[in-house]
């Protein structure tokens, strides 16, 4: 009777037991997927730090070149202000060489008639002598 009674036991502890052994089985399988979910989505994380890095690093290289770009604005607003300056010098400075230019002409004809009243001069010089 021992010996049925044991391999009783042990069939109704087999029994009781084969459920929760592949309750077992079932909840390791699960969790080895969950470990393969989660490595995937630990790799795609990976992923997408390494793309955030890389965004960052944009980012500032774009903030650099946009320094760049204002500093160059800036420098091209200081020389776009000065052209209204720049454009009066160049009136003036055409206005005086017109001025200049007037005045050269003037001189050319003061020259012109003083050359001519000193040949005229010289002749009658070397008239008066002649007739000395």
């Amino acid at each position: 009777m021992n010996s049925d009674l044991k391999e009783m036991l042990e069939s109704v502890i087999k029994g009781s037991l084969q459920p929760i052994e592949k309750e077992l089985l079932a909840l390791k399988k699960e969790v080895t997927d969950i470990k393969v979910e989660q490595q995937k989505t630990n790799e795609r994380l990976d992923g997408i730090e390494a793309k955030l890095d890389a965004t960052k690093e944009q980012v500032v290289k774009n903030a650099e070149g946009i320094s760049l770009l204002q500093a160059e604005q800036q420098e091209m607003k200081s020389f776009v202000e000065q052209i209204p300056e720049i454009k009066q010098a160049v009136t003036e400075t055409s206005q005086d060489v017109k001025t200049l230019m007037t005045s050269q002409a003037k001189q050319d004809k003061i020259l012109e008639r003083l050359s001519v009243r000193s040949i005229e001069h010289e002749a009658d010089i070397a008239e008066l002598r002649k007739i000395k």
